[in-house]
């Protein structure tokens, strides 16, 4: 698995997150800016090396910041075809942590073997129930036999 670099995770708050963001780009470019002031270069040099560098650590921080949903994503297509091995990477404390967490119990109760109902391709929904043995599921799967 790749290394996502993710300084951001023991915030717990994705609007905290993202004021944090907008916050550093801005320190960036304001530091790049005065420093290329002192040292005589044009503004018209200094503000788009500044602008530059500040979507770069804006990039970086947001890749991290996101990565937890592209998984999810990833790992969700992969369930769609009955694969329900996949796990998403849960550090971040924040709201998408908290989704990445909550993704992973429900994919530990609908992998095969566990507590929950596993769901087969092929295998309707009543016919699981029905295997399990409770009364008004197996008169629902005698009724559609």
């Amino acid at each position: 698995m790749r290394y996502d670099l993710r300084p951001l995770d023991g915030i717990r708050s994705i609007r905290t997150k993202l004021g944090l963001l907008v916050a550093v780009a801005i320190v960036v470019a304001s530091v790049l800016a005065v420093i290329g002031t002192r040292l005589g270069v044009s503004p018209w040099a200094t503000v788009p090396i500044a602008v530059a560098a500040a979507l770069a650590v804006t990039q970086v921080l947001a890749k991290g910041m996101t990565s937890p949903l592209r998984e999810m994503t990833l790992a969700a297509q992969r369930m769609a075809q009955g694969d329900y091995s996949q796990r998403v990477h849960a550090s971040s404390r924040d709201e998408v942590g908290e989704l990445a967490r909550a993704f992973n119990r429900t994919a530990d109760l609908r992998a095969p073997g566990r507590a929950g109902e596993p769901r087969r391709r092929g295998v309707e929904p009543w016919a699981c129930r029905a295997a399990r043995g409770t009364g008004a599921d197996r008169a629902a799967g005698a009724a559609g036999r």
